[in-house]
């Protein structure tokens, strides 16, 4: 049971990080479509303001940072919008799960090493109640969530 318990929490930690990229690229990618052509807009009109500051073309000026300022709005607004509801239900579910999981495989060592292997951190990665060569499922779901993150959800 002992290999079974860290596969089993591992390949846990990689399916919920990878139901969460596909949840986040799906949900966010027309969103990210409209951002870009936003930002390309908004970078040739930054550009067609900064040629047009000048006295004698004031007006022009003026219609050009009046439409900066609004595509500045509408990027903001858009970046709001990123953040879909079933994307940040997901991310509020997760601590729950993990707890889940946590508490299934409480009484058992992911890893039982050789003595002093880990010494001056063996006493944080072991379960409580269990000697010190060990490592329980806390520090271990800890380890898997941060590769399976680091894996998976790169910007």
């Amino acid at each position: 049971m002992i290999v079974d318990a860290w596969l089993i929490v591992l390949l846990f930690q990689l399916l919920i990080s990878a139901v969460h990229a596909a949840l986040q690229y799906a949900t966010t990618r027309r969103a990210r479509a409209d951002a870009r052509r936003l930002d390309a807009e908004l970078a040739s009109e930054r550009a067609r303001a900064h040629t047009l500051n000048a006295p004698s073309t004031f007006v022009e000026y003026a219609k050009s940072t009046r439409r900066v300022h609004k595509l500045e709005k509408e990027f903001a607004a858009l970046a709001t919008a990123l953040r879909h509801p079933m994307l940040v239900r997901f991310e509020q579910l997760q601590p729950y799960v993990r707890l889940v999981l946590i508490l299934w495989f409480w009484n058992v060592p992911m890893f039982v090493l050789p003595h002093d292997y880990f010494f001056p951190a063996s006493l944080w990665l072991r379960q409580p109640g269990w000697p010190a060569d060990t490592i329980g499922v806390v520090a271990w779901t800890t380890i898997c969530t941060a590769v399976a993150n680091t894996a998976l959800l790169r910007p």
